[in-house]
């Protein structure tokens, strides 16, 4: 189309106007291009927005360095405009060099001839004026403490802050969208609805109180203040929760009621008097209450109505009264009517004054009589509740706030000494002794659970005492003056006690029996002792019947250094009268120095204050003594001091006499082997004789060979003897030794302790002896048995159901072990053998009792049994558990051997031996897997006929 030159002309003074306007608007303007870049912006953006034209000309958001969150929303929408050709408009932020705005954004796109987008030009409005505005309105609306709602004109919900779910439980988008009044209760339906009508007819602030449902269908009482915002069809509300004021208010309206009955039925008593007493006047009531008549008032002082030992008391007050010019003052005390009864009243008495000078005296009284009696039955109670408390053997104690002792029955003030140690009134958690048992006292204070439910023990720590065991339960409990605590102590200190030395006996019991080296042992028992009885210094005497002295082979002393030995004859010794009178002796300073006269201290040691010896003695063999002393305390032991140390000492003395035993079996079996020696020797020497006769005598050279053979036979048939004889020797002395140990400590215990004990403690000792009676039972069973493996001379062939027999010795295991492995078992549920069934069972039973005690709990024990081709069977035994060294699968067979890793596992050694004896007899074989802590698999081979 062609256009004149004026309409050209006018178009672009047209088009210059309007980059003039675009240039100068307070807008910014801008224009992108497809590839999102900058291609114009107006003078506004670069002078308000402080960018230079190098620094946005021909760039992306992105590469102008904007964040990402901002510019992926800006090219979205941009895309959005280039795709449909459609108008759009957003809100953003941007960062500027100087701070962070909020615009709104207008995207206009243009079009070519194409009908294409090529352009979007961008005008952006500043709104962070209003952002910020909105923001403050959104923080009031979100965090008021009030609920705040926008709802249509008609009632619907349109927002509400966050305060409708905390106070009410509303999600808020279960109340938006819904109608105010599905929330009303019904009763208030009415009332809401005038409300509503007001809204819609009235530009006014509209005030009411509605009954407001709950999520969890309760009601709150709510107060509205709502206004019509009418230009936009909206009402704002703000709402507040005043439940509590119309419980308070309805509770007050009550009272209000029940005081004005109260006051219109009660009898006052109403008159006056002179400043002398004298009656001038009284109502009705009062002469009802007192019995007089009118005429009788004029000759009536008040004083003279008053009970006498009372009198005084009253005749102070009003004479205080008025000579102090008191206005109004109270004071209760008895009268006797005129029928001689006795009437307590509460008299409000108010002092008439004209000019500064007492005129006289109004009264009003109130009958106080039920209320005296009522409280005198309370004293009365309370008396005989204090009675009973006091009687308690408990230790009962009132704990006020902050945990702090308020009340105690007298058995708590005698058990706590609460006087001597400042208690009352004082933090009790300051005499707590351990972390538990503060951690249980918090316990009871916090009430975050029902006190009267928790239970525990309170150990606690007093002046110059060891810490007393407590049991503790409680009540809440309110005096009248506040609540508090009611705390009631059993004192369990003695069971406690009894139960540690209990378990300390138990502990040196256990190191006697496995400990080698006395001196560790003595050191262990020191340790273990500490904590029962005074023993800081401790030692252990021993007797040297060849050098006929006392030696001290352990001695830890605060004054004096160790010395050597004592003459066993010397009787100024106290450790050689322990000796020689064969029981304990507890002596004082005083008793020590009489009895060892004036001797030299470097030859008996610094003089103690306190003394405790006790003899080591069993089977009426005695090894020396174990003694305590204090150089502080006169009294320091005591007879349960004597007790324990008794018991302690029977448990040395059997560690001492099985140690000696066992130097005496080693000095045996030293000669012994010099004996073997020194025959051998002579035997060697035989030998070379005959040798040299043969050479002579060639003659008899085949018998000589003959003899030769035989004495080396003998020989070592005279080794095997005595090796063998040496194990038997040392495994009887240290089996039988162990569970006689046991024996006399667990009924050592039960001796001296079984009052004190649980029936659960006592039982666990008498299951001790039982199962060291069993330990050696079977010992003997085993020596019996290996005895008869090496005599048989014809089997007992029988047809019975091995898989059964498996079956039961795995069951009696199984007792034994408690589960404590698992049993994996692999048989035919039915196999008929012909073989000796006792011999049979008793070498499979021991090969899987071996593999129980020598495995860790928790592991496997598998057992298989399988037919062969060839008749015969395989009963396969694997275990997981400590292995067999290399070096000595083979001897496990030997009597008495043992591997070096059995350790402290009960054994005799005997077990392997019977087994390949019994299988051997059986016309079977053994064979043997093992490794170091892997495990083992036993093979037994058996026939499953067997033939005599």
């Amino acid at each position: 189309m062609e256009y004149s030159r004026n309409t050209k002309e006018e178009i672009e003074l047209g088009l210059n106007q309007y980059r003039d306007i675009v240039e100068s608007s307070p807008m910014y303007v801008l224009k992108i291009d497809r590839e999102y870049r900058i291609t114009y912006a107006n003078d506004t953006f670069f002078h308000e927005l402080n960018f230079t034209k190098e620094e946005v000309l021909g760039y992306s958001a992105k590469e102008m360095g904007f964040p990402q969150e901002s510019y992926s929303k800006w090219f979205m929408y941009y895309e959005k405009v280039f795709l449909s050709g459609q108008k759009e408009s957003f809100e953003t932020r941007v960062n500027t060099k100087d701070s962070v705005k909020f615009f709104k954004l207008f995207l206009i796109p243009e079009i070519d001839e194409n009908n294409e987008v090529f352009s979007i030009t961008i005008y952006m409005t500043e709104t962070t004026d209003i952002k910020l505005i909105e923001d403050e309105r959104d923080y009031i609306f979100n965090f008021s403490l009030d609920m705040f709602a926008i709802q249509t004109i008609n009632g619907d919900f349109l927002k509400v802050n966050p305060s409708w779910n905390e106070i009410l439980n509303w999600p808020a988008e279960k109340i938006i969208g819904s109608n105010w009044l599905d929330f009303v209760h019904p009763d208030d339906i009415l009332r809401a609805s005038r409300m509503q009508e007001d809204l819609l007819n009235y530009d006014l602030v509209v005030s009411h109180e509605t009954r407001f449902r709950c999520y969890d269908d309760s009601y709150l009482w709510l107060e509205w203040n709502s206004i019509p915002i009418k230009h936009k069809d909206i009402v704002i509300s703000v709402v507040r929760n005043i439940t509590q004021w119309k419980e308070i208010n309805e509770k007050l309206t009550e009272s209000e009621k029940r005081f004005r009955e109260v006051v219109e039925t009660a009898k006052y008593m109403l008159y006056c008097t002179d400043l002398k007493g004298n009656v001038l006047l009284m109502n009705e009531p009062g002469l009802e209450l007192s019995g007089l008549t009118l005429e009788e008032l004029g000759s009536k002082n008040l004083v003279d109505l008053v009970e006498e030992s009372h009198r005084e008391r009253v005749r102070v007050f009003y004479r205080n009264m008025i000579e102090n010019l008191q206005e109004t003052n109270i004071i209760e005390f008895p009268i006797i009517n005129k029928n001689g009864e006795i009437i307590w009243l509460m008299q409000n008495a108010k002092l008439k004054i004209e000019n500064k000078i007492p005129i006289r005296i109004d009264f009003i009284s109130r009958d106080i009589t039920i209320r005296k009696e009522a409280e005198m039955k309370l004293r009365n109670s309370e008396m005989r509740l204090r009675n009973v408390v006091n009687s308690s053997n408990e230790v009962i104690l009132v704990i006020g706030g902050f945990g702090r002792l308020k009340d105690a029955n007298d058995t708590a003030y005698e058990e706590l000494d609460i006087v001597e140690n400042e208690l009352l009134g004082s933090d009790f958690s300051g005499i707590l002794y351990d972390e538990d048992s503060i951690q249980l006292f918090e316990r009871f204070l916090n009430h975050k659970e029902k006190i009267n439910t928790i239970l525990g023990e309170f150990r606690l720590s007093l002046k110059g005492s060891t810490p007393l065991h407590f049991k503790v339960k409680g009540i809440e409990y309110n005096d009248g003056s506040g609540d508090n605590i009611l705390l009631f102590l059993t004192n369990i200190t003695e069971i406690r006690q009894a139960q540690q030395v209990t378990q300390i006996l138990y502990n040196i019991s256990r190191a006697a029996n496995l400990s080698h080296d006395l001196i560790e042992l003595y050191e262990y028992v020191h340790n273990e002792i500490r904590t029962v009885i005074n023993s800081k210094n401790f030692a252990v005497a021993q007797i040297d019947k060849k050098l006929k002295v006392i030696s001290f082979p352990y001695f830890k002393d605060e004054r004096d250094e160790k010395f050597e030995s004592i003459d066993l004859n010397d009787l100024t010794s106290i450790t050689n009268r322990v000796i020689f009178k064969r029981q304990s002796i507890r002596l004082n300073e005083s008793e020590i120095a009489e009895m060892i006269g004036e001797t030299n201290p470097e030859l008996y040691g610094t003089i103690s204050k306190s003394w405790l010896g006790v003899p080591l003695l069993v089977n009426d063999e005695i090894y020396g003594v174990v003694m305590v002393q204090d150089y502080d305390l006169a009294e320091a032991y005591g007879e349960e001091d004597d007790k324990i140390l008794c018991s302690v000492s029977e448990i040395l003395a059997s560690a001492i006499s099985k140690l000696q035993y066992q130097e005496e079996l080693e000095y045996l079996n030293k000669d012994l082997e010099q004996r073997v020696t020194d025959r051998t020797e002579q035997l060697e020497r035989t030998l070379e004789n005959l040798n040299y006769e043969n050479d002579q005598r060639k003659i008899a050279q085949e018998e000589l060979q003959i003899t030769q053979r035989e004495l080396e036979k003998s020989l070592a048939n005279e080794k095997e003897l005595h090796q063998i004889k040496s194990r038997f020797i040392s495994m009887v002395s240290h089996e039988y030794r162990t569970p006689l140990t046991v024996i006399l400590s667990s009924a050592n215990l039960l001796s001296n302790y079984m009052e004190k004990m649980t029936p659960e403690q006592i039982e666990k000792q008498y299951k001790n002896i039982s199962a060291s009676v069993s330990s050696m039972t079977n010992l003997l069973d085993d020596v019996l048995m290996i005895g008869k493996t090496e005599n048989i001379t014809k089997l007992n062939i029988i047809e019975f159901d091995l898989s059964n027999s498996i079956a039961s010795i795995i069951e009696n295991i199984k007792l034994i072990d408690n589960g404590k492995h698992e049993f994996i078992i692999d048989m035919p549920e039915k196999l008929c053998i012909y073989s000796d069934k006792r011999l049979l069972d008793h070498a499979i039973g021991n090969v899987i009792s071996n593999a129980v005690k020598y495995s860790e709990r928790d592991t496997n024990v598998q057992i298989k049994v399988e037919e062969k081709d060839n008749e015969s069977l395989e009963i396969l035994v694997i275990d997981e558990g400590i292995g067999i060294p290399e070096e000595d699968i083979e001897k496990i067979f030997e009597s008495f051997y043992r591997s070096y890793n059995a350790g402290a596992i009960e054994g005799t050694g005997l077990g392997m031996a019977i087994v390949k004896k019994s299988i051997e007899s059986l016309q079977g074989s053994i064979q043997i897997e093992s490794k170091i802590n892997v495990g083992t698999k036993i093979k037994l081979i058996v026939p499953q006929k067997v033939s005599n």
